[in-house]
């Protein structure tokens, strides 16, 4: 589809309205019959002048830069530019007709303030859409500007929050490894080639896009799989996961930290230990997420900071449709994220 560009634009416009003027010129010469002889070119230079009046203003404009002026400065501006351009366009056609009937040129004040009254509202239309375009291209370019800060912002505020989330992470991980390197070397030695290739993931996770539902479900299940090595029999995992749900859209490191703040905060206080269990599932029109464990609520400063977190990416990433809460139901945790299915087809 034929796309024409500003100057293309521009010109069309041009074209079609002064020549529209101009046969709406020689319609009314021909009505009163002056198109005889030479007369007939009298409308016919009206294209020709037209457009080169205001084709003069544009070359004006631009080098008055009167674009990058107030909107104050372009109505006064545009005020000043009918009256000099009716003016114009009066004296260019007022000579060129004494020329072709070969006539003295001679202005009185009646005929010259009807002349300017006629070519005015011409002129008062052409300044006007020209002055609004520039107007509301600048206003475009602004809010494009303003966009492209904020995604700049927001971008620079994920990558933030990502950079917080990852040392947490690792943090927590050293810590189950550092357990088990005085009990069993040979396994803590697995755990560290697990961490590696879990922070591998951890630092490749985009930070401003989404993943599959299916590939951060493999994340959590390595880090739970490196947590068993630490807890054994004290930590119980169930998976209640809906396979039809695998392509759902959900930010980087979301269930991790979930299930980090599970085991943190509830499994690992706990001296016979507990169950995590980990749900996906549609919910009317949405996706329902949910990590539990055994224990209490209790949210520490860094927790907090956690789900913090977590909750901001989702507004960044989902909107405000998508939300994440922390409950105590009877002796268990429940950390449930709801995202509207339309945010992830």
């Amino acid at each position: 589809m034929f796309r024409p560009s500003h100057t293309q634009l521009y010109w069309i416009c041009q074209l079609t309205g002064w020549s529209g003027i101009c046969v709406q010129q020689l319609l009314d010469f021909y009505a009163h019959g002056y198109l005889k002889g030479l007369l007939i070119l009298f409308p016919l230079l009206i294209l020709p002048i037209g457009i080169g009046v205001t084709h003069l203003y544009r070359a004006v404009f631009h080098w008055l830069r009167l674009g990058e002026k107030s909107v104050n400065t372009l109505l006064w501006s545009g005020i000043v530019a009918v009256f000099a351009l009716s003016f114009m366009m009066f004296l260019t056609h007022h000579n060129l007709g004494h020329t072709l009937t070969h006539t003295e040129v001679s202005f009185e004040l009646l005929h010259t303030l009807v002349n300017l009254t006629t070519w005015a509202p011409i002129m008062f239309g052409w300044v006007g859409v020209y002055h609004l375009n520039k107007i509301l291209t600048r206003l475009h370019g602004t809010g494009m500007k303003q966009l492209e800060l904020s995604n700049e912002l927001k971008e620079s505020q994920l990558e933030n929050l990502k950079a917080q989330i990852n040392p947490h992470f690792l943090f927590n991980a050293l810590n189950s490894i550092r357990a088990l390197i005085y009990a069993d070397p040979d396994r803590a030695g697995n755990a560290l080639s697990q961490l590696s290739g879990l922070l591998r993931s951890a630092l490749n996770a985009p930070a401003t896009g989404l993943v599959p539902l299916s590939e951060e479900l493999a994340f959590v299940r390595d880090y739970l799989a490196l947590e068993q090595m630490r807890f054994e029999e004290r930590l119980q995992l169930e998976w209640d996961l809906d396979p039809a749900l695998d392509q759902v859209k959900i930010p980087p490191l979301l269930l991790l930290t979930l299930a980090e703040n599970a085991v943190k905060h509830g499994i690992s206080r706990m001296v016979e230990g507990g169950r995590i269990r980990i749900v996906a599932r549609a919910h009317g029109e949405g996706v329902v997420l949910e990590i539990t464990n055994t224990g209490a609520l209790e949210i520490s400063d860094q927790a907090g900071i956690g789900l913090d977190n977590a909750r901001r990416r989702l507004v960044h990433l989902l909107g405000p449709a998508a939300r994440l809460s922390l409950v105590q139901q009877g002796s268990e945790v429940v950390a449930r994220v709801e995202l509207p299915q339309s945010l992830n087809k």
